[in-house]
C-alpha cells in the first residue's frame, strides 16, 4: 500500500473532497435562486464518499505473526473522534447558519450642522 508519510491514499482522496466541498460551499453561498441548495448536495455528497471510504475494506491483512498485541482502546478512542469529529462540523455549521441569519439594523442618521 502506498503511503506518504504513513498516511494511506484514502486520507489524501477525503482531504481533497472535503477542501473542494467546502470551496463550492463557499462559491455558492451568495447564488441566487435554487442553485444556492448546491452547496447542500456537495455536502451530502461529501458526507457519502466519506462513509464509503470509511468502511471500505483497506486492502490484504498483514501475514500473520507470532505474537499480536491488540489496541483494545481502539474502538473506544476511534468512536470518541467520531464524535467530536461530528460536534465540531455542526457546531460550525450552526454557527454559519447564526451568522448569516443574523438581523443587521442600522441606526438613524443625525444630522449635521455646517459651521
Amino acid at each position: 500500500m502506498a503511503t506518504v508519510a504513513g498516511i494511506g491514499i484514502g486520507l489524501f482522496i477525503l482531504a481533497f473532497v472535503w477542501a473542494l466541498c467546502i470551496f463550492m460551499c463557499i462559491a455558492f453561498s451568495r447564488a441566487q435562486g435554487n442553485l444556492a441548495y448546491a452547496a447542500v448536495g456537495f455536502i451530502l455528497i461529501a458526507i457519502i464518499l466519506t462513509l464509503i471510504l470509511w468502511f471500505m475494506p483497506r486492502g490484504e491483512p498483514p501475514p500473520e505473526e507470532s505474537y499480536i498485541k491488540y489496541d483494545e482502546m481502539y474502538v473506544k478512542r476511534t468512536v470518541l473522534i467520531s464524535f467530536v469529529g461530528i460536534g465540531v462540523l455542526l457546531g460550525l455549521a450552526f454557527w454559519l447558519f447564526i451568522h448569516i441569519c443574523e438581523e443587521q439594523r442600522t441606526g438613524p442618521l443625525k444630522k449635521m450642522r455646517a459651521f
